[in-house]
């Protein structure tokens, strides 16, 4: 363990043991049992629970925990988006927007439904392409997000993804859209390595443009 401890260790011989003996488990036995397991992981790895995040989450979703199972769903797809593991980006990211959807929306959740909707957008580019239509769908809810948490950073690399996907799109009346609101940010904005990150893409449509 990761205090130094040596325990035992046990596998089942098939899957199929594991699954019956499981089931055979009431359901309220089983919910704190997971829950338990939770908190017991947490207390043997204390802060460096990156490597079982996801092993975490799905203890405190089966043990009905769902406000913790959803921030070890957060650190579970961070962690594999460094690995750039973008299937398991994905699962987590959307496992995390579906125990949302279980939970009273309050203040707190927006941010982390806007961490969870970058993390599926990143894994979705690599996927199916940054001009996929699901990838559209999560940029321009991360995007509402944004103006509501008035994150303006963030909401910078929105708009950019989303002006370079309606570039190749060549859907000219959304890129004249979005345009415009980079042109509103770089007014706005005082960040250098914003301004660069907005200038960068603006010269870049106008080059395509022929307006040089």
């Amino acid at each position: 363990w990761p205090d130094g401890a040596i325990t035992v260790r046990y596998h089942f011989r098939h899957a199929l043991c594991q699954h019956t003996l499981y089931r055979r488990i009431g359901l309220a036995h089983r919910t704190r049992w997971h829950r338990q397991l939770g908190e017991h992981f947490i207390k043997v790895y204390g802060e460096d629970t990156r490597e079982i995040a996801g092993e975490l989450a799905v203890h405190f979703e089966r043990g009905r925990d769902y406000q913790r199972a959803l921030l070890f769903r957060q650190q579970a797809g961070e962690h594999a988006l460094k690995k750039n593991t973008y299937r398991k980006v994905l699962g987590h990211g959307q496992a995390g927007l579906d125990l949302l959807t279980q939970l009273p929306a309050t203040e707190d959740h927006r941010p982390l439904e806007l961490r969870l909707r970058q993390l599926v957008s990143a894994a979705l580019e690599m996927l199916q392409g940054f001009t996929d239509d699901e990838v559209e769908d999560n940029l321009r809810r991360a995007q509402q997000l944004c103006r509501e948490l008035e994150d303006v950073p963030t909401l910078v690399a929105m708009v950019i993804s989303l002006a370079r996907m309606q570039l190749y799109r060549a859907n000219r009346p959304a890129l004249e859209e979005l345009i415009r609101q980079e042109e509103d940010l770089v007014e706005r904005s005082h960040d250098p390595l914003l301004l660069v990150q907005l200038h960068t893409q603006l010269v870049s449509i106008e080059t395509l443009r022929g307006r040089h």
